[in-house]
């Protein structure tokens, strides 16, 4: 039976726009992680959006519910919260090499999920 983690991932908006993190190897990505022992939703959510751009939002409504298996032991199930900046400048991690803001008519050519396009 494999291990289950739990995640959750964000749609940020800022002027029509949404946050499109880069990972070092050119894939799109949006801010998010694994949820620790103990965290809800909500402030794993926090504490990823800040460690990974340095952000701070408003966390809103939960748009998509997702699962994918990360190898054949371990399924990863999680949520994406739509969320609107609040406040702060993009300062990246080491797990993302830029990053920038896409208008939705962007989202086909971005490369990002079906999950992704379908909450949009």
């Amino acid at each position: 039976m494999p291990k289950i983690g739990f995640g959750v991932k964000s749609i940020i908006m800022k002027d029509g726009k949404f946050l499109v993190l880069v990972k070092p190897g050119g894939d799109p990505d949006i801010p998010g992680g694994r949820m620790e022992n103990g965290e809800t939703e909500r402030k794993c959510l926090h504490r990823e959006i800040v460690e990974e751009t340095g952000l701070h939002v408003d966390i809103f409504n939960a748009i998509a519910q997702w699962s994918f298996y990360k190898h054949p032991q371990l399924l990863i199930s999680g949520m994406t919260f739509l969320c609107g900046y609040n406040a702060g400048d993009v300062s990246l991690s080491d797990e993302h090499s830029d990053y920038f803001w896409a208008d939705f008519n962007q989202i086909d050519g971005l490369g990002l999920s079906r999950w992704f396009r379908k909450a949009a």
